[in-house]
């Protein structure tokens, strides 16, 4: 006992300024890696109380913000999942009703504190709960791949109960189930989520659906195809031709009946006017009766370039004309090579030189000048 009271008692102000060194080190660590933060998260208002024959509508907001602090490790452990967040309703009736909400801070680990007001307002609307049933609608999408037509059937089950604040309710004005048999080429029956809709066709919300599911059987079935090659019926402004015309697609596939197929060698555009270059996206097919294109919508693409038509720099042969009667020669007038009549005509060589000739089937008139007058 005099041993320790000894080695306590000797230099004791060096081991005490020793211990509050490290004290101080220790709290220099402390602060500088864990140090003390405030950290912001939301948590997720949850309604407590709601009375019997009543059901929440609404929640604004739906969520609060709450500010925690303690040391930075701590409050990163904290997930916005953590906090819970309720409003009481009970004793309430229809409407909107200002609640105030509580933080529960039994559900934070121990050495976090809330900083920001642990209680906030929130408005919750009250409605009665109401329960109807709705026919099932089927809402079919995409196409079967090329060469098979689908037979949708109806859905199963036709008729479900929905439950929810009566003026959601009373809002529903159809539940869908959508159906998208896309490519396939046999038979199927699809199961689809069914989805209330409101007279707008927009999703309702807050709405349970029992059963919520329905099943729907689409037969498909192989039909008559045959591919055959586009005709483009197209005009040019005067003065210009093609330089070069593009169609795509160039061939297409039709369907219909056998006979209605067989004397079908090709299709044709209706009739377009190009008017300068650039691209005609959707010129239509004149399909016959009975037929249809499979796939795509029944109509081709048209690019046309155009350049003016070259005028042809060969004049034509002058059109055949009959010789004016020869014209007697005066004195001084240069004599030309004279002209021979066909055999048996009895026409002598006049001895003046010929017209000149005019232009291309065009008479000069120059016969019809006399040296007499």
């Amino acid at each position: 006992m005099r041993t320790l009271t000894r080695i306590f008692r000797h230099n004791w102000h060096l081991k005490a300024t020793a211990v509050g060194l490290a004290i101080l080190l220790w709290a220099v660590v402390l602060l500088r890696t864990n140090p003390w933060t405030a950290r912001e998260f939301e948590a997720t208002v949850e309604v407590r109380g709601v009375p019997e024959g009543l059901q929440v509508m609404s929640v604004t907001p739906a969520k609060v913000k709450v500010t925690l602090a303690g040391r930075r490790r701590t409050v990163d452990r904290v997930a916005d999942q953590t906090l819970r967040a309720y409003a009481g309703v009970s004793r309430r009736d229809v409407g909107e009703h200002q609640v105030a909400v509580i933080v529960d801070p039994g559900a934070l680990p121990r050495g976090v504190e809330i900083l920001s007001p642990s209680t906030h307002q929130v408005t919750v609307a009250l409605d009665r709960t109401d329960q109807q049933t709705r026919a099932v609608l089927a809402e079919f999408r995409g196409r079967t791949a090329p060469g098979f037509a689908a037979l949708p059937g109806r859905p199963h089950p036709n008729e479900v109960t929905i439950r929810g604040p009566r003026s959601l309710v009373q809002a529903v004005a159809s539940v869908v189930a959508v159906i998208d048999y896309s490519g396939i080429q046999t038979t199927r029956t699809f199961t689809s989520r069914l989805e209330a809709r409101d007279a707008r066709g927009m999703p309702q919300a807050g709405i349970e659906i029992e059963p919520p599911t329905a099943e729907v059987k689409v037969v498909v079935e192989p039909i008559n195809v045959k591919t055959v090659p586009v005709h483009l019926e197209i005009s040019f402004p005067a003065g210009y031709q093609a330089a070069s015309v593009d169609v795509y697609p160039p061939i297409v596939a039709i369907t219909g009946k056998p006979d209605t197929l067989r004397p079908i060698e090709f299709v044709r555009t209706r009739a377009v006017r190009a008017t300068q270059d650039g691209t005609l996206p959707n010129v239509d097919l004149e399909l016959p009766a009975g037929v249809s294109v499979v796939g795509d919508q029944p109509s081709v693409r048209v690019t046309v370039q155009l350049q003016p038509i070259p005028l042809s720099r060969a004049r034509p042969a002058p059109a055949a004309r009959r010789e004016p009667p020869p014209e007697p020669g005066g004195d001084g007038a240069p004599k030309a090579p004279t002209s021979h009549p066909p055999a048996g005509t009895g026409e002598p060589d006049s001895g003046q030189p010929s017209a000149p000739p005019g232009p291309p089937g065009e008479d000069t008139g120059e016969g019809d000048k006399s040296g007499n007058g």
